[in-house]
């Protein structure tokens, strides 16, 4: 398979703050409780009042990843961004990973039965050569998330490489 090429069992979405509605909040809430990493603050509890109360949503997204069975469609996956402009330390417009002051991690949620199939759903995204985007800052992620063998994994198969850094 080709990581560039989506998957038809699969939909991802690209949403706005005011793309959300009732039905999706009480999917991603689903997500939440059924999440290989959980991480609270990632739940629509907490993303949604921060993106509307402290921090500016105008730049931010979320990519939400669907798994479709049986004409239905369940929520596998899903990680907001927020498109940065180049600064002296990451010099070329950028994505990071969403999080608020009020965050201690940032992160993906994804599907425990799934994890892998959402991941490069996202990732497909994040990687498709249209994007003026440069790269992805993650800050204070989860140790045993993205970092392990198989994300890192599908991390290079997209051609993606991490580097990491401390402040």
């Amino acid at each position: 398979m080709n990581p560039n090429t989506p998957s038809s069992q699969y939909l991802t979405r690209i949403l706005r703050l005011s793309d959300i509605d009732s039905h999706l909040v009480s999917a991603w809430a689903d997500l939440e409780a059924r999440a290989l990493h959980p991480n609270s603050f990632l739940s629509p509890h907490f993303v949604l009042p921060a993106m509307k109360y402290l921090e500016p949503s105008e730049d931010c997204f979320g990519v939400f990843v669907e798994k479709l069975s049986a004409g239905s469609r369940d929520l596998v996956g899903a990680a907001w961004f927020r498109v940065c402009k180049p600064t002296r330390r990451f010099p070329l417009k950028h994505l990071a990973a969403f999080e608020s002051v009020h965050s201690y991690l940032s992160d993906f949620l994804l599907d425990r039965e799934h994890a892998s199939d959402a991941l490069k759903e996202i990732y497909g995204y994040l990687t498709d050569k249209g994007h003026a985007w440069h790269g992805l800052y993650l800050n204070n992620y989860s140790a045993g998330s993205l970092f392990t063998q198989e994300p890192l994994a599908i991390a290079a198969d997209f051609g993606m490489r991490w580097n990491l850094f401390r402040q």
